[in-house]
Order: C-alpha cells, then structure tokens, then sequence
C-alpha cells in the first residue's frame, strides 16, 4: 500500500449527508489521543453525547471498530453501550445480536506462558490478555521493537495457524487468524441499522487498513487520522482532535 497523490480532507457532512450513511469507528489515536497504558484511556461525556447525538442522526448506524474486547470498549465509553466490533472483529455486536469468538483454552495458556517467558527480556514490555488473544505492548520502551515483532511472530508460529500478527503502533498482537476488521465491517453491513447504506470508516493504524478496504467494496469512504503514507485511505484527518471536530458537523450542520 502506498499513497499516490497527497490526501485531501474528508467531505463535509453536508455533502455526505446526501444519502444514507453508516459511521465506523477507531478508538485509539482515531477518537480518543493515545495514553501510556491502555487502560487509562477514556471518553469524556462530552464525547459520548457527541456520539450519541450522531447515532441518533444516522437512525443508529454507528459502531466502534477496535482492538479492544467489547467489555473494554464498553470501559471506555460507561455508560454508553454502542454497537461495536471488539479483537479486531472476533466478537461483533450489531442489531443481529452479539457474536463471540473464543479460543481453546489450552492454546491461550500455552501462547501466554511463551509471551510471559519471552517478555521477561524486554525491561517496560508487557502483555495484555484480551481474552481471545494477547497484545505486546512496548510503548514506553519502544528499542524493544524487534525483539517484540521476533517474539510474536515465533509465538503465531508455533500457534498452527490458529493466531497471526497484528501490528500496531508500539503494539504487536495476537488474534485469531480468522478475523479482521474488514470481516466485522461486512457481517455489521448485513444487518439493521447499517444495512443499505453508504459506509464512512474512520481509522488511524494498519489495523483499519481491512476495514477500509472493505468499505470501498460497499461503496463507501475511508478517512486516515494522522500523517501515515501506506494506506489504502482516500482521505486525511491531521489528529483525533480534528476528527471529533469533522464529527461535531452531524448533529450541527445537517441534521439540526
């Protein structure tokens, strides 16, 4: 992936406002800034009103698509529960209901117990476990990069298929093999109130890459936070900042 041309700003929410609309949404670096540790990340009730007001607008076509499980997405946005697609798509919850992904519970001991021994050599690293994979995180001791892309990759390895590599920022993780955010995209897509609308995919890192990709097959835009050049993304979006603003014009500009 490779960007040819710079990329523009997103259109105004009075231009896309022209036809049905479905809103898909990053977390991390997308809506909400990054913090040292996952877990101190939260939105403010301005936010979540935000939000609310904007699924309101679009008859409740919003969904959160994250790395984080859905009980933690469910943290960070207290008390909203919104629509969402948690661990990268493996657990979804759209009009249909939820749907869970789980692992085998041996094959999660057996990756923790690898990660937790190989980790140990990585002074500020630590791991995550999601429940239905694990995260390696290194964002306060980013010279551990390589050691952690080798240490994951050997884990995935060693997994027979069943984990892959998910790479972020400062971050490498584990998921099921079978899912990603694009999948979530199209399962949420079928399903009321998203279905028969244009998708909007907003989103910061190779994770939303999926996810962009599978709204250009429905039609739809994508919209890239931040200065990353290797992406499929037709749009720019300079920060999270500046993304809450372009938000901001749905309930203010087109359907007030």
């Amino acid at each position: 992936m490779s960007a040819t041309a710079p990329l523009s700003p997103p259109p105004s929410w009075v231009e896309l406002s022209q036809q049905p609309t479905a809103l898909f949404l990053d977390i991390d670096g997308t809506l909400l800034e990054f913090e040292s540790h996952p877990d101190l990340v939260r939105a403010t009730d301005s936010l979540i009103l935000l939000l609310q007001s904007i699924s309101g607008a679009l008859d409740g076509a919003v969904a959160l698509i994250s790395g984080r499980p859905l009980i933690d997405i469910d943290r960070v946005f207290s008390p909203w529960r919104p629509f969402a697609a948690g661990g990268h798509g493996a657990e979804v919850r759209g009009g249909a209901g939820t749907r869970l992904h789980r692992l085998d519970s041996d094959q999660l001991r057996i990756t923790q117990a690898d990660l937790i021994d190989g980790v140990a050599a990585m002074p500020g690293a630590w791991i995550e476990d999601k429940g239905y994979g694990f995260a390696l995180h290194y964002r306060e001791a980013p010279k551990h990069e390589a050691a952690a892309v080798a240490l994951v990759e050997r884990v995935a390895g060693a997994s027979n298929g069943t984990l892959e590599v998910q790479r972020g920022a400062y971050v490498q993780e584990l998921r099921p093999a079978s899912f990603d955010k694009g999948l979530a995209l199209d399962e949420l897509m079928a399903q009321p109130p998203f279905l028969q609308r244009r998708p909007v995919v907003v989103g910061d890192d190779h994770t939303d890459e999926d996810a962009f990709a599978a709204a250009h097959q429905h039609g739809g835009i994508s919209v890239l936070v931040g200065p990353r050049d290797d992406t499929v993304a037709q749009y720019r979006i300079a920060d999270p900042e500046a993304g809450r603003g372009w938000l901001t014009e749905i309930p203010e500009e087109v359907f007030s």
